[in-house]
């Protein structure tokens, strides 16, 4: 599933329809071209009241020989936005009715974010996998996902015998004279890994969410800007004790958080695929 549903405030609009692609592609469009082709043979969309229109449009090109749907996560009369991811995803298995009970589980992708091809295979074979793991994170090279344009926040896995323990959040990781620094000027190896948010959730884990986000909607009924998110969902899972495998990737992710990027994005897509640039886009 690729979330879908909100905007980007540092981007200045709806991220996932940014030109990205050799033609111009929406970045959603590719997102759904690199799902496919990893071999997931049905993706869900989840859009929003701000997101819907534009994403929809964008999906209308999209041709990828597989099952696209969309799911609304909605936004309640007493609040300003959504609950965040976790409610994103319990509204896009809700969607799925009775196939998510015949699935071995889901894969959760950011839809503003290109994951590359590595990535969305190793996603796909874990989750076609057997196994009692409940989830799985698959992780980053920090060097491999920074932006030329502006810091960004990362978040860094703390590990123990391949299960994931915690992730330690990052604001302002950036670039400084060829070294990448955190906002409080802590420095970072270059294969450091990180979260780019894919996750690899079976129902078990998916249950769990449900549950924990239940409660915190009941903490937080008096909040309209509260929101939990995906990784405080993983987080809550395995402080429960619930296992979570590590995967490192060798893919290059590439994402739209500021303007400047979406040139940047393209150029790097462009190189990656050999593809040729559509005369009118830079």
């Amino acid at each position: 599933m690729l979330l879908a549903a909100g905007l980007g405030s540092r981007y200045g609009g709806v991220k996932p329809v940014a030109p990205v692609g050799p033609e111009g592609e929406p970045l959603i469009v590719m997102a759904v071209r690199q799902a496919a082709e990893a071999g997931f043979d049905e993706i869900v969309v989840v859009v929003g009241p701000a997101t819907e229109a534009e994403v929809s449009a964008a999906l209308a090109s999209a041709d990828p020989g597989v099952r696209i749907s969309l799911a609304r996560q909605v936004v309640p009369e007493y609040r300003l936005r959504p609950w965040g991811t976790v409610d994103a995803v319990l509204a896009a298995v809700d969607s799925l009715g009775s196939r998510f009970a015949k699935c071995e589980g889901v894969v959760v992708a950011n839809g503003d974010d290109l994951y590359g091809a590595d990535a969305m295979v190793e996603a796909h074979r874990w989750i076609a996998s057997a196994g009692d793991v409940v989830g799985a994170a698959v992780m980053f090279e920090v060097a491999k996902t920074m932006s030329s344009v502006g810091g960004v926040s990362r978040a860094v896995p703390v590990v123990h015998d391949g299960r994931l323990v915690a992730l330690e959040e990052h604001r302002d990781v950036h670039v400084d004279s060829g070294t990448i620094l955190t906002g409080k000027g802590r420095a970072l190896a270059p294969e450091t890994p990180v979260s780019m948010n894919l996750w690899c959730l079976r129902p078990a884990a998916v249950d769990a969410l449900r549950i924990l986000h239940a409660r915190f909607v009941e903490a937080h009924a008096g909040d309209p800007d509260a929101e939990f998110g995906l990784p405080s969902g993983v987080d809550g899972l395995v402080r429960d004790g619930r296992n979570f495998d590590v995967l490192v990737t060798d893919s290059r992710w590439h994402g739209v958080t500021w303007p400047d990027d979406v040139a940047r994005v393209r150029t790097a897509i462009i190189r990656e695929l050999g593809a040729t640039p559509e005369p009118g886009h830079p």
